[in-house]
């Protein structure tokens, strides 16, 4: 499996909920936060702290090419040659689905590449080899968050209608019905994946111990399917303090990029090429 670290960057956690002081639900995929004062406000910053979670690079001020040859890292040429897209490295959390399919979770939207207009693929590295090649996507979406239950019997209402006994037919539609898709993912043995188009939430109840509670069950956090057994490497060197990734046999499509951010370790953005 893949090495996985960051560099402007991010680590993936827990999708929290509405609370400010979080209460956690048992499982494999475990937590939804009860609702208090303040719920949303406090959802929306923990959050996105949880997903973006810097690890030590400092953040880009700026969009020339000059900052990027100072900074380091990967980044989309502009067709002037003096401006650029820096694509923030995430460390994203990798599980297989099954022997052929890897999901990871995690991330930002696409960076664009649009090759017709000219734009470039670059990155700026102490080593010739820090690019370490991109997967191409066979599917995307939005899933609950890592440290979220995504058992649908785990609780006692979902969008208001109970759930807890349902069987497996019945949550299957009732899922279905709500744009969210049904698989399995191998974390600590299979657990439910639940996967959904667009980014989505629903209220949800349950018991802790004694304690009725309540919140959101979120399908906001990106996941990416990909087949882990082939990569798409190959750079072309310049005399302008970058080498530039080979992408003219790229197909049109999302792609997930690996690049180095030292140490032996590595980061992954999310790229959408045209």
């Amino acid at each position: 499996m893949l090495l996985i670290f960051m560099m402007t960057l991010v680590v993936c956690g827990g999708l929290n909920g509405c609370a400010n002081s979080p209460k956690e639900i048992s499982g494999t995929m475990g937590s939804v936060i009860a609702e208090e004062e303040n719920s949303v406000r406090n959802a929306i910053s923990e959050t996105k702290d949880a997903d973006t979670e810097e690890a030590g690079a400092e953040e880009y001020s700026g969009e020339t090419i000059e900052y990027a040859l100072s900074a380091g890292g990967i980044f989309v040429l502009n067709s002037d040659s003096e401006t650029v897209e820096p694509l923030d490295l995430y460390a994203l959390s990798f599980h297989a689905l099954d022997d052929e399919r890897d999901v990871c979770i995690g991330g930002d939207d696409p960076i664009v590449l649009d090759r017709k207009l000219g734009a470039k693929l670059i990155f700026i590295d102490e080593s010739e080899y820090g690019f370490y090649g991109a997967k191409r996507v066979l599917e995307n979406g939005y899933t609950v968050a890592e440290g979220t239950e995504s058992s649908i019997s785990a609780y006692d209402k979902v969008d208001g209608i109970t759930v807890s006994d349902f069987s497996d037919e019945e949550t299957g539609q009732f899922l279905a019905e709500r744009g969210i898709i049904l698989d399995d993912c191998r974390i600590g043995g299979r657990v439910d994946f639940l996967k959904s188009a667009t980014s989505c939430a629903f209220d949800a109840e349950w018991y802790e111990g004694t304690q009725w509670e309540s919140g959101m069950l979120r399908l906001e956090t990106p996941y990416y399917i990909f087949d882990d057994s082939e990569d798409l490497d190959g750079s072309i060197p310049t005399k302008s303090g970058y080498f530039e990734v080979d992408t003219s046999n790229w197909e049109s499509g999302l792609y997930l990029v690996q690049m180095s951010v030292g140490g032996g370790n590595s980061g992954y953005a999310s790229l959408e090429v045209l």
